[in-house]
């Protein structure tokens, strides 16, 4: 079987894919849909990882290895840190993988230095190339310990780039799986709205609520929901909008709404869009991070500044003509489906991992 740059791949291949934490989070996401498309592949794949809430565990194909690396965290630690060098360097010795794929900065750094750089691929989950910080100048020398350096964007390149990393850097959008239809699907929002616009997000940084409710305040007619938030406890918003907390298969309920908006200060590729765009969900997100590359002004949805006009100004244009609102329904599932699927994505992957093989030869 030949990729579209003419290598053969190679089949049956052993991959070890590394990540910080177990907890919920894109990186995490995508690094179970990856391996458990690369299962489906006929691949074997072993995830190692220091501990979390689990989720990552939950989300794999039951048959991915896993190995618990305790001592794996994110804060820096000499003691912690040595151990964890040392756990990999033997499990590496054991599995003996073709490839070694790292996700999240401290595995990404304390993998390069135990694993062989020929084997080696790093996956930057996000990269701000503006700004000094210690962080960039450990990239900066760890660049030259992997075989290739890969950003979910091409944000993430010109940020790496901007900060002199530039050895083998390229970069694959994030993909996920196509998505379930759920008939049963029910929120409670009253009747008295319109239209829903929806936000799927943790109420965290660097999601921005006070835009979401700035902007809910200025469009009464239409509601406006936030999936995800648990800490802080928002006080004081207009009745037009609905915090709901955590609900398991959140983006299912993308299926709900009109428009999917996503206010933030700064992102790398949220999940979150992607999974709207596969529902066919015009987008109106801040203008962060890779957002403009998949969020097309005037195509599927806009990627604007954080200003509440702007995106007022948005919603209204692609609710109030329903030509508009069609056409970029449309463009969005067809840049899902192009772009951005989970099988895309793989595929991507593996070529870079055929790549990192023949270069073994």
């Amino acid at each position: 079987m030949e990729n579209a740059e003419g290598y053969e791949i190679k089949r049956n291949m052993k991959i070890l894919q590394v990540i910080t934490r177990t907890d919920a989070g894109g990186a995490q996401m995508v690094l179970a849909l990856l391996a458990n498309e690369q299962i489906r592949l006929g691949h074997e794949v072993i995830v190692v990882s220091g501990p979390g809430d689990g989720s990552l565990w939950k989300w794999l194909n039951k048959d991915v290895k896993r190995i618990e690396c305790s001592s794996l965290q994110r804060a820096i630690s000499f003691k912690k840190d040595f151990e964890t060098w040392r756990e990999l360097r033997r499990i590496y010795k054991t599995v003996q993988s073709d490839i070694v794929h790292l996700h999240t900065s401290k595995a990404g750094v304390l993998g390069r230095m135990a694993f062989p750089k020929r084997k080696t691929i790093y996956t930057v989950h996000g990269f701000d190339g503006v700004g000094f910080s210690l962080y960039k100048q450990v990239e900066w020398l760890m660049q030259f310990r992997c075989s290739a350096l890969v950003g979910v964007c091409e944000n993430d390149v010109k940020g790496m780039k901007f900060a002199h990393i530039k050895k083998n850097v390229s970069y694959i959008f994030n993909g996920i799986a196509k998505p379930l239809q759920e008939n049963l699907l029910n929120w409670n929002i009253p009747n008295q709205y319109s239209k829903i616009i929806l936000c799927v997000a943790r109420l965290a940084p660097p999601k921005n609520h006070i835009l979401f409710i700035n902007i809910a305040r200025l469009l009464p007619e239409y509601a406006f929901v936030w999936i995800g938030n648990t800490e802080p406890v928002v006080e004081q918003y207009p009745e037009n909008v609905f915090f709901l907390g955590t609900i398991p298969s959140a983006s299912q309920y993308c299926q709900l709404c009109d428009i999917f908006m996503l206010p933030s200060n700064y992102e790398g590729l949220p999940m979150t869009i992607i999974e709207a765009m596969s529902y066919g969900k015009p987008v109106v997100a801040s203008n962060v991070g890779g957002v403009s590359e998949i969020v097309r002004d005037g195509i599927n949805g806009y990627a604007l500044q954080n200003e509440e006009n702007l995106f007022v100004e948005k919603i209204q244009e692609i609710l109030g003509n329903q030509e508009i609102y069609s056409k970029m329904s449309k463009k969005a599932k067809e840049i899902f489906e192009t772009e951005l699927s989970v099988e895309y994505m793989t595929k991507e992957y593996l070529k870079i991992y055929n790549r990192i093989l023949k270069n073994n030869l």
